[in-house]
């Protein structure tokens, strides 16, 4: 799957979608890539803080979600309700590394997953945990 396709399905918009490819996908689990480019939206002071790995994470389980209730509907505005064990291996994202961002079902429902989420570079663990999102408006 390509960046103009995973744009057509999250909310985001081309300038915030921080996803490049989907690797691979099925029912229970999402594979994408991404790399930190010198145009990183979220850059700060030269550097993409790793805590921004939440925000791949929660990107990846967006579109996993919006695969798995099929494409054919416009894109949903997600939040993440919670955020479990969550561990940051390192303070900033590799500068022109590329990612890749994993996501694994724990619980699908109507308009919300529960998943396991890790971002790593070249096989070294960055950031990990267990997202709750949500899609719609939350009260």
């Amino acid at each position: 799957m390509t960046r103009e396709q995973i744009i057509a399905l999250l909310p985001h918009g081309e300038g915030m979608c921080l996803l490049d490819t989907v690797e691979s996908v099925d029912e229970n689990s999402i594979t994408c890539s991404a790399t930190i480019r010198d145009d990183h939206p979220l850059r700060h002071n030269g550097e993409v803080s790793g805590i921004i790995a939440l925000e791949y994470g929660a990107q990846a389980i967006g579109l996993w979600a919006a695969l798995r209730h099929g494409a054919e509907n416009k894109p949903k505005e997600g939040y993440v309700l919670a955020l479990r064990n969550f561990k940051l291996h390192d303070r900033a994202l590799p500068q022109n590394a590329l990612l890749t961002i994993t996501a694994d079902k724990k619980l699908l429902g109507e308009d919300s997953a529960i998943c396991l989420f890790a971002v790593a570079s070249e096989k070294t663990a960055i950031a990990e945990g267990q997202i709750t999102l949500k899609t719609g408006p939350t009260s």
